[in-house]
C-alpha cells in the first residue's frame, strides 16, 4: 500500500459516518460526470454481403479490430444486403424513400462502380484519398472514391469426386463446357443479381464478341439452376448438388485448409478467366453529419492498413489488395490462368448485355 493510500484509510478510520457518506458521493458524482462527459460513439451503418458479415467472415474480425483501435470511439453496424448488385438495388431504393440507410459500402466491385459512383462520396471538395492508397497493387485502383480491399480470379471449382474422370477429365477451354455430358451439372449465379455471375457474362461478351450470345444459348441446357448470389451457390454445391460452381481460384484454398485439396480444385482456361476487384465507398448521406464523414474515412485508412489486410485471406478467402502481405501457405500454388481480365463495362453497357442475355436463356 502507498504511503498516501495508508493516510486517506487511517483518516477514513476516524472519520465520522457522515463524512464517509460525503466521500462516497464524491466519488459517484465524479464518476457520474467523467462518464456524462464522454461523448457516445459514432455509429457507421455498413451493407454488405453474406459471407462477408457471417460470424466467421472478414466483417466481425474487421469490425472489431477497428473499434478496439478508436477505443470504442467508433462503431460499426453490418447490414447485410445480398451480392454486390443486389446492394446496389438497396442503395438505389434507400435513396428513392430518402431514408437513412448505410453510411458506407463493403464488397461492390469494378463491375457496380460505374452504377454506385452517383450515391458515393467522392471527396470532390477536398480531394481527400486514404493516407496509404499509394501501398495498394497498381491494377485494383479504379478512381477516387472507391477503395479496393481485396480482389480474386474468377474460376470453376470442381467436385472431382462427382466430376466423371475426375480433374483429369476437366475442359481446359470453355467451349470444352457445352459438351454433353455436362449437361445440368454447372451452378451459375444470376447476372442480373450477382456480382459473380456478371463478371461471367462481361468476361464471355469481352472475349467471344459476336459469338457470346450463341455460347449463352448453348450454355443454357448446361446450368442446374441460377442461384441469386454465391452464397447460395456455393451452398448447393457444396450439398453435392453439382459437381462445378462458378467461383474464385481462391476457393481452393479454403478447401485446402479444410483438408480437402484433393477434392475441391479450381479449373483455368487456355483464353483466361475473369478477376474481380472489390472495393468499399462512403456513401453521399454522410455529407450532412461530418461526425460521420471523419469516422468513414478513418474506417477506410484502417480497412487498407497492414493489421486489416493481413486479415483477407482466410476470413474473406481473396488476395489482399495492398502490396506485400505475407500469404498463407494454403494460398501458394493457387491455378493461374495464363491471361487474367478485369471487366470494367459502363452501366448502360452492362444494362444492355444483361438484355442480351435474358433473351439468349429464354431462346
Amino acid at each position: 500500500m502507498t504511503p498516501w493510500a495508508k493516510v486517506l484509510r487511517k483518516s477514513m478510520e476516524k472519520s465520522t459516518p457522515w463524512v464517509m457518506v460525503l466521500i462516497g458521493v464524491t466519488f459517484m458524482v465524479g464518476g457520474g460526470l467523467a462518464s456524462a462527459m464522454s461523448p457516445p460513439p459514432v455509429v457507421l451503418t455498413v451493407y454488405s454481403y453474406d459471407s462477408f458479415l457471417g460470424s466467421s467472415g472478414l466483417g466481425p474480425a474487421l469490425f472489431s479490430a477497428f473499434e478496439k483501435k478508436t477505443q470504442g470511439r467508433i462503431r460499426i453496424k453490418g447490414v447485410s444486403a445480398g451480392d454486390s448488385v443486389q446492394l446496389l438495388s438497396r442503395v438505389k431504393l434507400d435513396s428513392v424513400r430518402k431514408k437513412q440507410g448505410a453510411d458506407l459500402v463493403l464488397g461492390i466491385d469494378q463491375q457496380v462502380w460505374d452504377r454506385i459512383r452517383d450515391f458515393v462520396d467522392r471527396a470532390d471538395d477536398d480531394r481527400w484519398e486514404p493516407r496509404e492508397i499509394g501501398r495498394l497493387k497498381a491494377h485494383t485502383r479504379l478512381e477516387r472514391g472507391f477503395v479496393p480491399f481485396d480482389y480474386g480470379v474468377f474460376a470453376w471449382m470442381l467436385d472431382t469426386q462427382n466430376w466423371e474422370g475426375g480433374f483429369k477429365a476437366a475442359p481446359t477451354r470453355w467451349s470444352g463446357l457445352l459438351a454433353s455430358p455436362y449437361q445440368r451439372k454447372l451452378i451459375l449465379q444470376d447476372p442480373r443479381t450477382s456480382a459473380p455471375g456478371l463478371g461471367f457474362l462481361a468476361f464471355t461478351h469481352l472475349v467471344m464478341g459476336a459469338q457470346a450470345e450463341g455460347f449463352w444459348r448453348s450454355f443454357r441446357p448446361q446450368l442446374l439452376t441460377l442461384p441469386a448470389g454465391w452464397d447460395e451457390a456455393y451452398g448447393l454445391f457444396l450439398k453435392g448438388e453439382a459437381p462445378a460452381v462458378w467461383s474464385y481460384t481462391t476457393s481452393e484454398a479454403y478447401h485446402r485448409e479444410q483438408g480437402e485439396s484433393q477434392r475441391y480444385r479450381a479449373i483455368v482456361f487456355e483464353e483466361g478467366n475473369p478477376a474481380q476487384i472489390e472495393g468499399a465507398a462512403v456513401l453521399r448521406t454522410v455529407l450532412n453529419h461530418p461526425e460521420k464523414r471523419k469516422a468513414a474515412r478513418e474506417f477506410l485508412d484502417f480497412l487498407i492498413s497492414d493489421e486489416a489486410q493481413a486479415l483477407v485471406p482466410l476470413k474473406n478467402w481473396m488476395l489482399p489488395a495492398r502490396e506485400g502481405v505475407k500469404l498463407p501457405k494454403s494460398f501458394q500454388d493457387l491455378a493461374e490462368p495464363k491471361k487474367i481480365v478485369v471487366p470494367r463495362l459502363s452501366g448502360s453497357e452492362l444494362d444492355l448485355l444483361l438484355q442480351r442475355w435474358s433473351k439468349a436463356i429464354r431462346s
